[in-house]
């Protein structure tokens, strides 16, 4: 039906009929031009996360890995350009290695031979001490974990982007020398728990021999999973590691978990909310604590 309406007429707010549809057009143009804006700042603040979280990153060099980097470059050196955590700016050996400019060149100042054998050695030297205080580039290179996939080998463990902001968190605390305490709010899948276990596993095998530890879990089948997953990365890690460099050692060595060994001198003990454990009289330095273990009973 169509009703004509005299120009004169005029709507309920007493304007005429014409100006009312013109502003009512007007408020529909504005109301799409703020969503087209609210729509775009969306879009490139998507694109400003994608850009961080996707950015380049190889664990191996150290390109954008966690924390405050230099460039450190060595032509003959297995990785030629690395980008090292700052502090390890400071360490003689990493002065001396790029004021000689190239291995070859420091171990003639050293008055070595240029052979094999001694830039294996000067390599493991180094590479334990980038260990010691890159963490990502310790899990890329000697922790192997369950790969999720099923019927997959054991893989490396890569650091995804949440993660590294795990690790940035836990490595603030720790150079800062303060006790690292962390409550993690259960977030599945992303692997907070495989990288918990594993940052304490690297400083008890890195840097504090002797770390005695303790896993609290509501069911022993829970504590027991933690576990294992620590023995399978310490049944793959390499036995000389456990060693000083040029230390003796019996390659066939097989490394125990679980209780205190000569090697680690790392003991763990479990503990559930069914058979709270007692105890022993030496200190616990770290502790694992379950979620389910957390809340409190009603």
């Amino acid at each position: 039906m169509f009703i004509h309406r005299h120009p004169a007429s005029t709507c309920k707010q007493g304007r005429p009929w014409k100006l009312f549809i013109e502003s009512r057009e007007t408020r529909r143009t504005k109301m799409t031009e703020i969503k087209l804006k609210e729509i775009k700042r969306m879009m490139d603040d998507n694109a400003r996360r994608n850009a961080v979280m996707f950015a380049p990153f190889n664990p191996v060099t150290g390109e954008g890995s966690v924390g405050k980097r230099f460039r450190y470059q060595i032509p003959d050196y297995p990785i030629p350009l690395q980008f090292l955590p700052v502090a390890m700016k400071r360490n003689p050996l990493v002065k001396a290695l790029a004021k000689a400019g190239s291995v070859s060149m420091y171990l003639k100042q050293l008055q070595v031979t240029d052979s094999p054998d001694n830039r294996e050695q000067l390599v493991d030297v180094f590479s334990r001490l980038r260990c010691l205080h890159d963490f990502p580039y310790w899990c890329a290179t000697l922790v192997y974990i369950k790969d999720k996939d099923p019927g997959m080998p054991d893989c490396l463990f890569r650091l995804n982007f949440p993660q590294r902001k795990f690790c940035a968190a836990l490595e603030d605390m720790r150079t800062a020398g303060k006790p690292i305490r962390i409550c993690m709010c259960k977030a599945r899948q992303w692997g907070g728990s495989t990288e918990t276990d594993l940052y304490m596993a690297w400083l008890q095998l890195v840097h504090r021999p002797s770390l005695n530890g303790i896993i609290v879990a509501h069911v022993n089948s829970a504590s027991e999973k933690i576990k294992g997953m620590y023995r399978k990365m310490l049944d793959a890690y390499p036995i000389n590691l456990l060693y000083k460099p040029g230390e003796a050692f019996d390659p066939n060595e097989k490394n125990s978990y679980g209780t205190e060994t000569p090697i680690t001198h790392n003991g763990y003990r479990n503990a559930t909310a069914p058979s709270p454990l007692v105890l022993p009289s030496r200190p616990m330095r770290v502790a694992r604590v379950t979620t389910r273990s957390l809340t409190s009973p009603k």
